[in-house]
This record gives structure tokens, C-alpha cells and sequence, in this order.
């Protein structure tokens, strides 16, 4: 099939027209050639394992998930203790901050499409 595909590209000859370059053609019959080599019928059947991953997947089993679950710990402990230390910034007022020149298309369309009424303000200030 890619073959003759190949052919048409020759006979048509693209070139002349300078719709391909000169080189696509050459470089298509290296691939092409290569491709010939590659899949020419010839099956080989698969090689016996010879148990050269054992190491890896021991290895993978005894250091990387005992890694993750104790990582994944640390990380919920920081979160319980970020959360309860907690605080948030004052309020301030800043010029060039919270400025609405035209309103959002959602909501009161004072709000972000993410709006967190916990961490971010709005012009006024914090909502509670």
C-alpha cells in the first residue's frame, strides 16, 4: 500500500510543481526501505524471560510504595496542621487590586468563576 503510494508520488512528480520538497521523496524510500527490512514476514518467536526484572520489582515494591504511603502521610499531617494554623491576611485596599470594569457573566457577576468566600475577597472586602 505505502508502496504504491510511492509510485504515484514518483510518476505525478510533485516536485516540478514545488509542492514538495526534493528531498521528501528520497527520504521516503530510505523509511520505506527500512519498513521492507523490518516487517519482510519473518516472525521470531519471544524470548524466554530469564527473571531479569526480579531486582526492579523488588526494589519497586520495597522502597517506592512504602515512599508514596509515607510521603502521602507527611503531606495529610501538614494539611491538618496548615489548617488549623491558619490565618487569614487583613483586608487592604489597594488601587490597582479587586477593580471590576464590566461585570462577570455568572453569579452576581461580582464573583470569580472560582471564587473561595474563605480565601479571596471581594472589592469590599472579605464577605463575613
Amino acid at each position: 500500500m505505502i508502496t504504491k503510494h510511492l509510485t504515484l508520488l514518483k510518476n505525478f512528480n510533485l516536485c516540478k510543481f514545488n509542492l514538495y520538497p526534493k528531498w521528501t521523496i528520497f527520504d521516503a524510500n530510505i523509511f520505506l526501505g527500512s519498513l521492507r527490512q523490518r516487517h519482510s514476514g519473518q516472525t521470531y518467536p519471544p524470548q524466554p524471560s530469564s527473571g531479569h526484572y526480579k531486582p526492579y520489582k523488588y526494589t519497586f515494591l520495597g522502597v517506592a510504595i512504602p515512599a508514596i504511603i509515607a510521603l502521602s502521610l507527611f503531606n495529610y499531617r501538614e494539611y491538618e496542621h496548615q489548617k488549623k494554623c491558619y490565618r487569614r491576611p487583613p483586608f487592604v485596599k489597594y488601587p490597582y487590586l479587586y477593580r471590576r470594569t464590566k461585570r462577570f457573566p455568572w453569579g452576581d457577576g461580582n464573583k470569580s468563576f472560582f471564587h473561595n468566600k474563605e480565601k479571596n475577597a471581594l472589592p469590599d472586602g472579605y464577605e463575613d
